[in-house]
């Protein structure tokens, strides 16, 4: 990830709630979401099938690549090493934020959920790139 787009990752995340959109309409609105701004997407899509999200993944990067706009993954290292995201999201149960970086290599970004002070003085001693807090709603 280049510097220009890790200076500007931060600023507007967009996170997946697609429901029961279709793909191409949602994937209208997020070319939209681009238009007005966002600065990256985590693609969170939580009962999604594997291949689903890899097919996601890849015509979501078709959209942002162009932009550079970094596109994370939610919770599916897998997923993100088959569409190679430029990054993974961790929840507190989803997996090694250790493991998830030996396999991702350096440049990617990776991140995590936190939802206590006792996380958030956890979340400092493991390569990350940020920190999540709070719940948004229940998943």
């Amino acid at each position: 990830m280049n510097k220009e787009m890790h200076k500007n990752f931060y600023k507007l995340m967009l996170v997946t709630h697609r429901q029961n959109y279709p793909l191409d309409q949602y994937l209208y609105f997020i070319k939209c979401c681009v238009i007005f701004g966002i600065t990256s997407v985590q693609l969170r899509e939580k009962n999604a099938s594997y291949r689903f999200l890899v097919e996601f993944a890849l015509r979501l990067k078709e959209i942002l690549d162009p932009f550079s706009i970094p596109l994370i993954i939610n919770d599916r290292l897998d997923v993100a090493l088959a569409s190679n995201a430029c990054g993974l999201h961790l929840g507190q149960s989803d997996g090694s934020v250790l493991h998830a970086r030996e396999m991702l290599g350096a440049d990617k970004i990776i991140g995590t959920s936190i939802n206590s002070i006792e996380r958030l003085e956890a979340a400092n001693h493991f390569p990350i790139n940020y920190v999540g807090m709070g719940a948004i709603f229940k998943t």
